[in-house]
């Protein structure tokens, strides 16, 4: 049991150092927890986990996030004796060791005095509850409106209670198993349709490249081209890869002398001087381009610049 114990006492140690730094020192006196949540790295973590609780606690609830124990014996710490033990389900972005649930006298009141302050905000838990969410750099605390309530029944174990326990935890590992596996054919069939979408795209953008391609080599193929046709040829290309570039997505970005030099959507090839026109575009060499309503540049225009 010792690694149960050694996380909730991280989780409580990280929770005071973030109550120091955040809370009046009068409300941190008149707070107390009774449930922290361990957060599981992965399966396999999350299933010893649950062994491990089962062994020195009951059942208490199963949550969309995992699964609550209430400890045959509470755990005593420096903010209260810990009763009620979540595992969390893993989580990829999950980088926290768990958190702490903190029970206060005066909801309303303690929302109205610490709610304005950067590191508080209004939270939903999974069952629907309103509470306060006190985000620190090392830990999470939490403050329900409702807290979690103790199972007033018996803790003491016997061996009906420990059988129950075994089949129930036996049925929680094997639905866990089971979504686990259904959310990754799930990915693999986003990934594949996906991979199947982008090879469709670039088909089709390769397909109306080709046809510039073709048509810029029969002008060039054409023994009576004169330069006013062949001037036609190039501008009708133009239009077409600039058509083509559109239908993949991609959109022109309008860069025009005069604007100020941005270094975001511009590559300056060349300065020259001009004090007039010093750090704006005196020359537009090659336009930009980006993905439409997506931010960042995709090719920054070439520009002449005046210094």
């Amino acid at each position: 049991m010792k690694k149960i114990y050694n996380i909730i006492d991280e989780i409580i140690n990280n929770s005071k150092r973030a109550l120091n730094s955040n809370l009046d020192d009068i409300d941190i006196k008149n707070i107390s927890s009774n449930y922290v949540a361990i957060q599981s790295t992965d399966n396999n973590d999350y299933d010893q986990l649950i062994e491990l609780l089962s062994e020195i606690g009951k059942l208490h609830s199963e949550k969309k996030t995992g699964i609550i124990f209430q400890l045959e014996s509470s755990y005593k710490t420096d903010l209260g004796d810990i009763e009620l033990v979540r595992v969390r389900k893993p989580d990829p972005n999950g980088v926290i060791v768990g958190f702490a649930d903190f029970n206060i006298t005066n909801y309303e009141e303690f929302k109205a005095k610490y709610l304005d302050k950067s590191n508080f905000s209004i939270q939903t838990s999974s069952d629907g509850k309103e509470l306060i969410q006190l985000k620190d750099d090392a830990q999470l605390i939490f403050f329900p409106k409702e807290p979690i309530k103790v199972n007033n029944k018996n803790m003491k174990k016997d061996d009906n209670n420990q059988e129950e326990n075994s089949q129930l935890i036996e049925e929680l590992k094997n639905k866990n198993l089971q979504l686990m596996a259904d959310f990754q054919n799930y990915k693999k069939r986003i990934d594949a349709e996906k991979a199947t979408f982008g090879a469709i795209a670039n088909m089709s953008l390769i397909t109306e490249l080709l046809e510039v391609h073709d048509d810029l080599g029969l002008a060039l193929q054409d023994e009576n081209l004169d330069l006013d046709n062949a001037k036609g040829s190039i501008k009708t290309a133009q239009e077409k890869l600039v058509g083509s570039a559109k239908n993949a997505g991609i959109e022109r970005v309008e860069v025009k002398i005069g604007d100020d030099f941005d270094r975001e959507k511009m590559e300056a090839i060349s300065t020259v001087p001009n004090p007039e026109m010093k750090d704006k575009v005196i020359a537009v060499i090659s336009s930009a381009f980006k993905y439409a309503d997506k931010d960042g540049i995709l090719k920054a225009a070439k520009v002449i610049v005046g210094k």
